[in-house]
């Protein structure tokens, strides 16, 4: 892969009642969103998210963190973002949904 990257973006699915996670893209330099159709599919997703079909109006979160799978010799920051969670095909779910609903 080319070119300079300064975070990993991560996805988290639910799986029969277990949330799995693990990063699907990198951000360049300036970059604060990705392509819709660059979740799911074939990423960097292990089983059991590998082969993700996204689902409308199934809830999925993300969140960014400092990169991750590389070594940068120590040019990289430990810090990531809170979770959003993302019901597909509608947009944000609440915080207090989230409450309710865990």
């Amino acid at each position: 892969m080319g070119g300079c990257r300064v975070a990993s973006a991560w996805g988290f699915v639910k799986v029969a009642g277990i949330w799995h996670a693990g990063t699907w893209e990198y951000l360049r330099p300036g970059q604060t969103t990705k392509k819709e159709k660059a979740f799911g599919g074939y990423c960097h997703f292990r089983s059991p998210i590998n082969k993700l079909n996204k689902v409308n109006r199934e809830i999925y979160g993300f969140m960014v963190s400092g990169v991750a799978r590389d070594n940068l010799s120590g040019n990289n920051v430990r810090e990531r973002t809170n979770v959003v969670l993302y019901r597909w095909d509608s947009g944000v779910v609440p915080f207090e949904w989230r409450w309710r609903h865990s």
